[in-house]
């Protein structure tokens, strides 16, 4: 076969040959940066940390709490009995308590998700 050829006398490809230090050298700067979009050829990037999402930060916290309260109310006969017999016996007046409780929770949670959120924008400003 020809010297010229990219493929060896059996079908495997050839190798092709490492740069020189002369090679590496000579090549500009620019050519090894990516440039993105907005900045020119030669100038770094600003690289900025992703932003962390706080309120699923804060309801997923939330959500494994409840769960694992559930798994420790199922969790064995004398917690299921205790949880059956706490909740038939409440009250009108104590059931209208925790849903009141329950949803000042909720907007607390909110409130405080609200003033992460504002408190982010300032800092990105």
């Amino acid at each position: 076969m020809s010297d010229d050829n990219t493929t060896a006398e059996y079908g495997a490809p050839r190798e092709a040959a490492p740069e020189t230090a002369t090679q590496q050298a000579a090549a500009p700067e620019s050519a090894t940066q990516d440039a993105t979009p907005g900045t020119t050829a030669g100038t770094t990037a600003r690289v900025t940390r992703p932003h962390i999402r706080w309120a699923g930060v804060v309801w997923g916290v939330i959500l494994i709490a409840v769960s694992a309260f559930v798994l420790y109310t199922v969790a064995s006969p004398s917690n299921h009995f205790a949880f059956s017999y706490w909740l038939s016996h409440l009250t009108p007046g104590s059931g209208w308590t925790l849903v009141v409780v329950a949803a000042g929770v909720v907007i607390l949670v909110l409130a405080l998700l609200a003033a992460v959120r504002s408190a982010q924008r300032k800092r990105r400003a």
